[in-house]
């Protein structure tokens, strides 16, 4: 069985859950770095966010996917998630 966004969407839930953030971050470079990358996508990057916050951690996740979320078309989802 192949993981799609979804597998890994919930493995990102699942790191964070158990406190495992490092591991969390390590799954979004691992769709990234599959031989058919799988793009991240605002469920991937809200669940995340989700678990740096949770964490108290939110100023880990915006530097380093601020800029992967422009790449994905996702500037919307920042400017929500400013709002919020």
């Amino acid at each position: 069985m192949k993981a799609d966004r979804v597998v890994f969407n919930a493995l990102i839930a699942a790191c964070a859950q158990s406190g495992a953030m490092a591991r969390a971050f390590d799954v979004i470079a691992e769709m990234e770095a599959e031989i058919h990358p799988i793009v991240p996508d605002h469920v991937t990057f809200g669940t995340l966010m989700k678990a740096c916050a949770k964490a108290g951690q939110v100023w880990i996740f915006l530097p380093p996917f601020s800029s992967r979320m422009k790449i994905y078309f996702l500037e919307q989802f920042l400017c929500f998630m400013k709002c919020m």
